[in-house]
C-alpha cells in the first residue's frame, strides 16, 4: 500500500469515479436505472466527481461532497468542480503548470488503457492531487493514480460482444479519461490566457 500524499503539506485532492456507467457487466436493468437516477450526468461526462478537498490560501481545508459532484452537469463540472479544485494552486501560471502536469499523467494512463485488453473496470476511482502550499523549489507534487480498482472484469468474459472481439479497449473508462483530459486542457488554456501572477 502506497501513501500517495506523502510529502504533501497542504494537498488538494479530488476523487473521480470513472466511466459512464458504474454497474458490473450483466447487472440487472434495475441496478442500471438506479445508477442513472443517482448520477444524472454521468453517462455524458464519463465520470463523476465524488468529492474533493482544497486548501484556500491562508485558510483551513474546504470539502466538497459527493452531493456537490452529483449536481454538476457538463458545464457546471468545470466552473464548480475543476476551477475551485485548481484555484488554491495560486497564480495563473502555477495553475497552468499544475493542470499541464495533470494532463500529462492522464495521457499516460490513457495510453495504457488504449493498449490493455485484459480488464474492464467499473466503479473504479481516479485520485488527482497536488501541493497547494508554496515551497522553495515550487514543487507541484502532482499525483494521478487509479485507486479503488477492485471492480474489474476480465474483458473476454464481460459481454458477448467482448467475447467476440477480445481486442476491444475499455471504452467506458476511456470515455471518462478523455473528458477529464479535455477539462484540464481547458484549464490550461484559460489560465495561460490570464496575466501571470
Amino acid at each position: 500500500m502506497e501513501d500517495l500524499l506523502r510529502g504533501l503539506r497542504r494537498p488538494c485532492v479530488m476523487d473521480c469515479k470513472m466511466g459512464g456507467r458504474s454497474t458490473p457487466p450483466g447487472a440487472p436493468a434495475s441496478k442500471h436505472l438506479l445508477q442513472r437516477a443517482m448520477y444524472a450526468h454521468r453517462e455524458k461526462l464519463g465520470f463523476i466527481i465524488t468529492g474533493f478537498k482544497v486548501f484556500p490560501p491562508g485558510k483551513k481545508a474546504r470539502y466538497y461532497s459527493i452531493m456537490h459532484g452529483r449536481s454538476l452537469n457538463e458545464e457546471g463540472v468545470f466552473a464548480k468542480g475543476f476551477l475551485p479544485f485548481l484555484e488554491p494552486a495560486g497564480s495563473s501560471s502555477r495553475i497552468c503548470r499544475v493542470a499541464t502536469e495533470i494532463v500529462r499523467q492522464l495521457e499516460q494512463l490513457r495510453a495504457w488503457f488504449t493498449e490493455q485488453r485484459i480488464y474492464l473496470f467499473y466503479a473504479s476511482s481516479l485520485l488527482i492531487a497536488y501541493e497547494s502550499a508554496p515551497t522553495q523549489a515550487d514543487e507541484l507534487g502532482v499525483v494521478v493514480r487509479m485507486v479503488d480498482f477492485a471492480h474489474a472484469t476480465p474483458a473476454a468474459a464481460a459481454t458477448a460482444a467482448a467475447m467476440a472481439t477480445a481486442a476491444a479497449p475499455d471504452e467506458n473508462y476511456l470515455l471518462g479519461l478523455g473528458r477529464l483530459i479535455d477539462y484540464f486542457r481547458r484549464a490550461v488554456a484559460e489560465s495561460a490566457a490570464l496575466p501571470p501572477g
